[in-house]
């Protein structure tokens, strides 16, 4: 166990046992919305513990995730986004407790969006309760609490807090810069909150047709975004990476030296780095707001990050094609409708059709027209790579038409009467793929037509 941790949980029964505040997560970790979940409650119980005992400057992203999940202590954090999407979680899931289970509580805890420390204030208002929690740190210290506080202004800081309030701030910065990015997609998500409220009960959760077979508590399932810094490694170099040069991760050392890149060169950071992109970072955030979806056996991780046996079993969610995302390749030989490389094309992709029918094409070519792009997605729901498992891709030319495909398949009024007009007789769903044609301008999806599909035994 970690010096720190020890430290807190033998000073807990002293400091906290009688702590309101406490008592209240107590309450909640034991609360059926929490008690089959491990990792919320681990991570509701950490940053509490840290916060009652007066430890906020503790209380960040990687010291969560090496405490709670298992991370290393350097492990980087704009890679692995293990704690950002728990915490989403865990905000939901403590409104959801507050809302059923704790509607008679007194005190609530929050934990604010771009901050993982809690905050204990009495219910219906904004404000901390009454009782003296900040002294906690200090009963533990074997000081004696100050002066309750009264409605006069404050005394001036002290040195030491003024100190303290500096290194948070310092922290705060150095994160909030490497985590532009999912600020951008959470600021999209708010502005564009998903509707439930008239989607039936029977697509929830356990009993949507396809999120139970792809989220379950029978199968751990696997998301992985796609990689930003391999296209912009490719677009640099004028090379398209194979999936064999990529899992030996040879490449960069191979072209760097013909393109005298070294990895401490400005012009190396743009692919160096594993960063995620913008619409991969929407697709996990609108997949966490599923309502009743079961995510406790769900990892997200980078394409970069992964190896071939992570897709021969349990489930997998591949985002992007396969500039963005290699591992597309060691699915494209079963597919129907797969991506090509074409330097000459607008997203250098052109989607072809292995066995067209009746009126389809051989191919499909995206256009530029007066500004409208006209571009493909490919929506694939097959078997993993030794058929213990499912496997859902979503692909498009572009980031514009990946984000359709994703759109595509989180609109239950798109999604659930497709399912419907290819369930079997026992109803069950089988295998597909589902070919979409994409209009929009600036990069924004405009609309969308599916254009045909194909089902399992084709």
């Amino acid at each position: 166990m970690p010096p720190m941790e020890a430290l807190a949980r033998a000073e807990e029964p002293l400091a906290l046992e009688s702590d309101p505040c406490w008592m209240l997560v107590q309450r909640i970790v034991a609360s059926p919305l929490f008690a089959k979940s491990e990792r919320l409650s681990s991570f509701l119980l950490f940053v509490c513990r840290l916060s009652l005992l007066g430890e906020n400057d503790n209380i960040y992203e990687q010291n969560i995730g090496r405490a709670v999940f298992g991370r290393k202590a350097d492990y980087d954090t704009s890679v692995d986004g293990i704690v950002r999407t728990h915490a989403t979680r865990l905000r939901q899931r403590l409104q959801q407790f507050f809302d059923e289970y704790g509607q008679n509580e007194t005190l609530v805890v929050e934990i604010p969006p771009g901050s993982y420390v809690p905050v204990f204030k009495a219910r219906g208002t904004g404000k901390p309760p009454a009782a003296p929690l900040v002294d906690i740190g200090a009963a533990v210290a074997g000081q004696a609490p100050p002066e309750a506080a009264t409605e006069h202004p404050s005394e001036p800081a002290t040195e030491e807090v003024v100190r303290a309030g500096k290194r948070v701030w310092i922290r705060r910065i150095v994160f909030g810069a490497a985590l532009a990015w999912t600020a951008l997609s959470i600021g999209y998500l708010v502005a564009h909150p998903r509707q439930v409220t008239e989607m039936p009960a029977e697509w929830r959760g356990s009993h949507h047709p396809l999120w139970r077979l792809m989220f379950n508590k029978n199968a751990d399932t696997l998301v992985v975004s796609g990689d930003l810094g391999l296209v912009n490694f490719e677009d640099q170099t004028d090379r398209s990476v194979m999936l064999g040069e990529y899992t030996r991760n040879d490449y960069i050392n191979q072209y760097m030296a013909q393109f005298a890149l070294q990895s401490y060169s400005p012009a190396s950071g743009t692919f160096l780095t594993k960063a995620m992109t913008v619409v991969d970072s929407q697709f996990i955030e609108k997949l966490l707001r599923l309502p009743g979806i079961d995510l406790d056996r769900t990892m997200f991780s980078s394409a970069r990050d992964i190896e071939l046996p992570n897709l021969q079993s349990g489930n997998v969610v591949l985002l992007g094609n396969f500039r963005f995302n290699p591992w597309v390749q060691a699915f494209e030989p079963r597919m129907n409708f797969y991506f090509s490389d074409s330097r000459s094309e607008l997203a250098n992709s052109v989607l072809m059709n292995r066995s067209p029918r009746n009126n389809e094409q051989a191919s499909y070519h995206s256009t530029d027209v007066d500004h409208v792009h006209t571009e493909f997605s490919v929506i694939a729901y097959l078997p993993n790579l030794n058929g213990s498992g499912n496997a859902l891709l979503l692909e498009g030319q572009s980031q514009m038409s990946t984000e359709a495909a994703a759109g595509f398949v989180l609109n239950d009024a798109d999604l659930i009467p497709f399912l419907n007009k290819i369930r079997r007789k026992d109803g069950s769903v089988p295998h597909f793929e589902v070919l979409l044609k994409v209009r929009g301008m600036s990069g924004n999806v405009a609309s969308l037509e599916m254009l045909t599909y194909r089902v399992e035994d084709y």
